[in-house]
């Protein structure tokens, strides 16, 4: 097995354990991000988000994600969830500049 596939089964038995658990469910979610399984990572980040709505990261990732598939609208909504948690968190803002900027020019 790969590191991510191992790291997911590691996720997978502690989520068994405590289904609840926002950092196992958030790990879990960067590892199917990273596989490339964005719909499964972004059912993952949601439950987080149910969990803890001012989790930054979390809030981060959908926007990458929700970028990645077009849906810039949404992904902007989401990066200024992050930044309101974590109003110093660099790469959401730069995120969010290009998003608008991208969006001016087209």
């Amino acid at each position: 097995l790969g590191k991510f596939d191992e790291a997911r089964q590691d996720l997978d038995r502690a989520l068994s354990i405590n289904p609840n658990n926002v950092e196992a469910l958030y790990n879990k979610g960067t590892v199917l991000q990273a596989q490339g399984n964005i719909h499964t990572a972004l059912e993952c980040y949601s439950t987080v988000l149910g969990h803890n709505p001012n989790h930054s990261s979390a809030c981060y990732n959908v926007a990458v994600l929700l970028a990645d598939l077009g849906k810039t609208e949404q992904a902007l909504t989401y990066l200024s969830s992050a930044i309101v948690a974590q109003p110093h968190f660099v790469a959401a803002l730069l995120l969010r500049a290009r998003l608008l900027l991208n969006s001016v020019r087209t």
